[in-house]
């Protein structure tokens, strides 16, 4: 089958977007409108194969940023005879945010493998690639015992919490952090060096809707950095996996691919924010299979690079 690819890699100088065609879209558009009224998120998204992810996914991200319109009692009441074309395109917004908000893994993802300590040059590899890579250690051992020690310190005023993560709080956790992102493996894997570059922790002890998170691109800048070359690092603090549900997913739109795996403790996924838009990837984190079991337990590391937003080796 002849894919289309929706874009081409983003450069730091010129990234480009093609955007869909209006057959696309209204290709996508009837498809939706076929599916069966009581389908759920996940059946309706695997409904959708490879060559219809580019127009999908276009539509996925103009209804992500607009008001919800699902339960919207005066939109449900609306008589189709005066506005057929509205009471039609309400209708198809309600679906469409449906699946931005109750994500799943689609049956074609590829599945992709944690890279194990030692292999950062691999990573690296990825990272250029897909602007996203999942890596364990980060902190050598024995640094991340004392850094589950710590933030274990921190569990009895912060679990159900999310939040900035001050230095005067927790000076263990800033230390040992400070002392990771100053490695020669992460300067290599990211171009982050300190102190010439800054850097912010969060701390994320907090249980999920069961639904997951809905595709987005990422949110957690501080304010003043949007639009600059930024780093964000999930250090996973617990385990996700296929019984539990969880997944982290993401979508290429310049090889049309989607990609998912599950984090497990001490793995850090590292995501690149380019300043332009079209190199911060849509990424969701998927539903969960028990609902008594959505906790997501994370360290989330902003790095700012004051440098160029290419990736320059070392």
């Amino acid at each position: 089958m002849d894919v289309r690819i929706a874009h081409a890699p983003p450069t730091a100088d010129a990234p480009t977007l093609d955007l869909p065609t209006a057959d696309a879209v209204a290709s996508v558009l009837a498809r939706l409108r076929a599916q069966p009224a009581d389908a759920s998120p996940a059946e309706r998204f695997a409904h959708f194969d490879r060559a219809d992810w580019p127009a999908l996914f276009h539509l996925l991200t103009l209804a992500a940023d607009l008001p919800r319109l699902q339960g919207n009692a005066t939109l449900m009441a609306l008589d189709p005879t005066p506005w057929p074309a509205l009471h039609a395109v309400g209708h198809d917004l309600v679906h469409l945010q449906t699946l931005v908000d109750a994500p799943a893994v689609h049956p074609a993802t590829a599945w992709r493998a944690i890279h194990a300590r030692g292999a950062f040059d691999t990573a690296r590899d990825e990272l250029e690639a897909h602007h996203c890579t999942t890596v364990e250690g980060l902190f050598d051992p024995e640094p991340q015992r004392a850094l589950m020690a710590a933030i274990d310190r921190l569990r009895p005023t912060k679990t159900g919490t999310w939040g900035a993560l001050t230095a005067e709080e927790a000076p263990a956790v800033h230390a040992l952090v400070r002392d990771a992102l100053s490695s020669d493996h992460v300067r290599d894997l990211t171009g982050l060096e300190l102190p010439r570059d800054t850097f912010q922790i969060n701390l994320s002890l907090q249980d999920l809707d069961p639904t997951g998170i809905g595709w987005h691109r990422d949110l957690y800048w501080p304010v003043e950095w949007v639009g600059r070359d930024v780093f964000a690092v999930f250090y996973a603090l617990g385990d996700d996996d296929a019984d539990k549900g969880g997944a982290f997913t993401y979508y290429l739109p310049w090889t049309n691919e989607i990609h998912s795996f599950y984090r497990r403790t001490g793995a850090a996924t590292v995501l690149w924010n380019a300043a332009e838009t079209a190199g911060r990837i849509l990424h969701a984190v998927t539903g969960y299979v028990d609902p008594a079991r959505t906790d997501r337990h994370l360290l989330i590391l902003q790095c700012l690079r004051e440098r160029d937003a290419r990736m320059p080796r070392g």
